[in-house]
């Protein structure tokens, strides 16, 4: 029998380990894996990222599972998973990518998404994770997304440090900017967390700094038009300039040295009502599970949730232990 027809059986992860996704593209330097391949790391949780001498490097993927009724097979390791297509599609782009050599951390096949101990464990650790990631690479299904238009106006991009307007990045930009990655919720944590981003559309590699001045510039330039020649829509702006602002409040907290004495960063009580107003998820639990990320360091001793913890007792208290211990003047 051939074994890709065999389910994939995961081994279970001791603490501090975690999946890397590794390709081998036959090259003569390397053993032939045959494909993709799953093997186990151990991170150290109490050293810096800095200190983390013993791993390897590697890239995650930040991306949007799409349409979870359909699951297409994935071979890995000569034995079938099922991934979503959105994944299935990345698969190719990240395997040719420039650091394909580096393994990949991607959840729905790092995870062992049937055992909800082990998500959860995983959950905890993704901030760590996405934080020690060499580079995230942000991929999305953009296909459908309207094409930009150029107007003039008094503040050209390259006044601000964009690409002149008839630079090919803008229509891989206006797609990246309108697309719904950035109204996940779990995309708030992965965007804040990483040291060095990449957008990836087709064979464009883009950097955040690029992504995050349109972002911050984008209403003051009135330059990114939609097809109709309409400015793009605020509430996506506006949104979008939400994760740009989390994403640099995350920066200048890793500065802070007295974690362990507080029970949650200062940010933390207006990024919960942030998105909460504007990211969704398919699973309610993800809106507390999205931003536990967010208080590795911090004692959270008196944060009493688990995986076996009941969505109401979840809400209640996450809620109790966010609002007991926030500085509400934070909201801004």
């Amino acid at each position: 029998m051939n074994d890709a027809n065999n389910p994939y059986v995961y081994k279970p992860l001791q603490a501090g380990e975690v999946r890397l996704l590794y390709f081998d593209n036959g090259g003569d330097d390397q053993p032939k894996v045959l494909g993709w391949c799953l093997r186990t790391i151990h991170m150290d949780l109490t050293a810096s990222h800095q200190n983390q001498n013993n791993l390897p490097v590697f890239d995650a993927l930040s991306y949007t599972w799409g349409d979870l009724s359909e699951t297409i097979p994935f071979v890995c390791d000569g034995r079938e998973l099922h991934i979503h297509r959105n994944l299935r599609d990345a698969l190719p782009h990240l395997a040719r990518r420039g650091s394909f050599r580096r393994p990949i951390w991607v959840d729905a096949v790092c995870i062992n998404q049937r055992d909800e101990a082990e998500k959860y464990t995983q959950i905890r650790l993704m901030h760590h994770i996405y934080r020690q990631a060499s580079t995230v690479w942000l991929g999305q299904s953009l296909d459908k997304q309207p094409l930009p238009r150029w107007t003039a106006t008094p503040l050209t991009p390259e006044s601000v440090g964009l690409p002149d307007r008839d630079s090919s990045i803008w229509e891989p930009v206006q797609r990246i900017v309108c697309n719904n990655w950035f109204r996940r919720v779990w995309a708030v944590q992965e965007f804040a967390s990483a040291r060095n981003i990449t957008f990836l559309y087709g064979t464009h590699e883009i950097d955040t700094t690029v992504i995050e001045d349109v972002v911050v510039f984008g209403n003051r330039l009135q330059a990114l038009r939609d097809s109709a020649g309409l400015k793009l829509p605020s509430d996506t702006m506006a949104t979008n300039r939400g994760m740009v602002r989390i994403r640099r409040l995350v920066g200048l907290e890793r500065t802070a040295t007295d974690k362990s004495s507080r029970c949650i960063p200062d940010h933390l009580l207006g990024t919960v009502v942030f998105m909460t107003q504007s990211h969704e998820c398919f699973e309610p639990r993800d809106r507390v599970l999205g931003v536990l990320g967010f208080l590795e360091g911090y004692n959270t001793t008196k944060l009493a949730i688990s995986e076996t913890t009941s969505l109401v007792d979840l809400y209640t208290n996450f809620s109790h232990f966010l609002l007991t211990h926030a500085d509400q003047s934070q909201i801004h």
